[in-house]
């Protein structure tokens, strides 16, 4: 770990670009995630409780769909928090927290479970059978629940970051 100046000292000489813009554009993506996240367990669901055929096809269309649009959106995310937010995160604080290790390899388990599921959908037989269905979808779960905890950690980090902005008045 790498320490930096003392407190004091690293806020009377603050240079780092607008601090409240990484702290406010890391809010934002953390709501629209959160949205994202959220309807992607609900469709999940939806598909888990579908048994008749045609009803269960277009629940699944709908997933597969809403799978790739968080998959993209989650790979943007952490591009951005791995080359702008963490390092703020580390320059403001002056030492890399240890979260940082623990979130990177979340977000790859996370990436496993989604590759699965998609290496399985392609595998598997059409029409999709309910049971079939679950079994696919049992890797969004996963999937879900380590982004979910990895959003909790980053809402960690920025609400740590605003109680510090308040003391230090940025």
């Amino acid at each position: 770990m790498r320490t930096m100046a003392p407190q004091e000292e690293r806020f009377a000489t603050l240079t780092h670009p607008a601090p409240d813009i990484a702290v406010e554009r890391a809010s934002q993506e953390q709501e629209r995630l959160h949205a994202e996240l959220q309807a992607l367990v609900r469709q999940t669901c939806s598909v888990r409780q579908a048994e008749e055929p045609a009803r269960l096809s277009r629940e699944f269309r709908k997933l597969t769909s809403q799978v790739l649009k968080l998959q993209e959106d989650w790979q943007a995310h952490s591009r951005w928090v791995e080359t702008e937010f963490l390092p703020y995160v580390t320059w403001y604080w002056g030492e890399e927290p240890d979260l940082f290790a623990l979130m990177d390899h979340e977000y790859e388990l996370a990436e496993r479970c989604l590759e699965r599921f998609n290496e399985r959908l392609g595998q598997a037989a059409v029409p999709l059978e309910p049971e079939d269905a679950r079994k696919l979808t049992s890797h969004l779960l996963q999937a879900y629940a380590i982004l979910k905890n990895r959003m909790l950690e980053e809402e960690e980090l920025v609400q740590q970051l605003k109680d510090r902005s308040n003391r230090y008045d940025f």
